[in-house]
């Protein structure tokens, strides 16, 4: 263990922001335990990290949060792993940061259509100010985690929902976040039907609003793995536990309303065995309104690949129940994931769900950093894999035929651009690199044949 005492100013919160790094000849797991101790403990939290069994050092950053209750804190680091052959711990890059003065957090309250709405505010925040009518500000401590409740009706008008920087949130007149950043949160009223929001779709919290069944500790999530939105990914059947689990979410549907459930599945591999998920959704009385299985194939090598999946139901209730089950026969050596959950109708809002390019090839296959197309077309010789990292993407595939390959990519699914080729004259494994990803969500797809290098 290292450790070392600082200066604090009690009631203060403090994050703490570090890099966690595993250099590993195998695919064990390290684990990295960080204590803080004032007067008696304020905080004891453990991470993991699995190595990628490359001998090339792979980092994350970690964050921890403790509010102060004494004028010095010790801040110790522990290595919790339960071996060390073949693979390193690392430590790096360890800062701190006071939320008192330097670094307060600002809350804005907003209300649409009309402004003047009383929303209630807990706690009260650093000046003592807590309830008001909207547009109202508010100043706390990072960390700080706030609830906002707003009126059922205002002016007439039912509450629908609650949008956070822009975003939809949750449909629940009452919501509670934690302020890490600043914030405006609008408490969105209308006497339209209210739209289907699906809350932590992308399991940034975790398992919050989300209901685990099934098979008993099975499922987790994880920040170790590349998520396709965000950081976070659910992972069933979890190092080698049994099949089985499910999770579900009930949000409000309209009747009648025909909405497109879009979400990605994975497959963490070190085979080529098949993961099942299948997707439901089921009525307020549990009758089944859809239900459909997905088949993704591992692609070995301790690799993850990513396909997007849709299920489309019409809604015969205010509420529906989405439920997706492992449905997998095996979990040995591979886990299925889940990642990027979200819900949309034609009347619904704001941007429609990415689809595929229009222009795609007979002989093109699809993978990228996000998600994959919808109705994959044929593949050359396998599924192409992405390794590195963003600013070091390799993408590889097994050409099983002769020919001139090339690589294109996109931001959006829609527009293409060439980036490179090979010419391939004996079949076997290829690999592209990109090493200046322009944007941090990329799609890639590889094709055979002439490319349209904008000449």
């Amino acid at each position: 263990a290292i450790s070392q005492t600082f200066t604090t100013t009690p009631g203060t919160a403090y994050t703490v922001t570090f890099d966690m790094g595993v250099l590993a000849f195998n695919t064990s797991r390290q684990t990295l335990e960080v204590a803080a101790t004032g007067n008696g403990s304020l905080l004891t939290q453990s991470f993991s990290m699995n190595g990628n069994a490359s001998g090339i050092v792979q980092w994350t950053n970690r964050t921890v949060i403790f509010t102060a209750n004494s004028a010095t804190t010790t801040l110790a680091f522990r290595d919790r792993s339960t071996t060390g052959a073949g693979l390193d711990l690392l430590l790096d890059n360890v800062r701190i940061n006071g939320s008192s003065g330097a670094n307060p957090r600002t809350l804005t309250v907003n209300s649409t259509p009309d402004a003047g709405v009383p929303v209630t505010v807990s706690p009260a925040d650093s000046g003592g100010q807590s309830n008001g009518s909207t547009p109202l500000a508010r100043t706390f401590n990072s960390g700080t985690a706030v609830t906002l409740t707003a009126p059922a009706t205002f002016n007439g008008i039912n509450f629908q929902k609650w949008q956070r920087n822009g975003s939809d949130l949750v449909t629940t007149a009452s919501v509670t976040l934690t302020l890490d950043t600043a914030t405006t949160m609008t408490a969105v009223y209308s006497n339209a039907p209210p739209p289907a929001v699906i809350a932590n779709g992308s399991f940034e919290l975790g398992l919050a609003s989300w209901t685990v069944g099934g098979t008993a500790n099975t499922i987790d999530t994880t920040t170790t793995l590349p998520a396709t939105d965000g950081t976070t990914v659910v992972r069933f059947n979890a190092t080698n536990t049994p099949n089985g689990g499910t999770i579900s979410q009930t949000f409000a549907t309209n009747p009648g309303t025909t909405y497109t459930v879009a979400f990605d599945q994975g497959v963490l591999s070190f085979n080529t065995s098949s993961q099942v998920i299948t997707a439901t959704a089921l009525n307020a009385t549990g009758g089944t309104l859809a239900t459909q299985s997905f088949t993704l194939r591992g692609v070995s090598n301790g690799n993850t690949n990513w396909a997007a999946r849709t299920l489309t139901f019409t809604a015969s209730s205010a509420t529906t129940t989405l439920v997706f089950r492992d449905a997998s026969t095996t979990g040995s050596g591979l886990d299925l994931l889940l990642d990027n959950v979200r819900i949309s109708s034609p009347s619904s809002a704001g941007s429609p769900l990415p689809q595929a390019s229009a222009a795609f090839d007979p002989d093109l296959v699809v993978d990228e950093i996000g998600q994959s197309a919808a109705n994959t077309p044929a593949v050359i010789g396998d599924t192409p894999v992405i390794t590195g990292a963003p600013g070091a993407f390799r993408i590889g595939l097994n050409a099983s035929e002769t020919g001139r390959y090339f690589l294109e990519r996109s931001s959006d699914l829609r527009a293409w651009n060439f980036h490179s080729e090979q010419t391939v004259t004996e079949p076997g494994y290829i690999e592209f690199e990109d090493n200046s990803p322009p944007e941090t969500r990329m799609f890639y797809r590889v094709g055979r044949g002439p490319a349209d290098t904008g000449n």
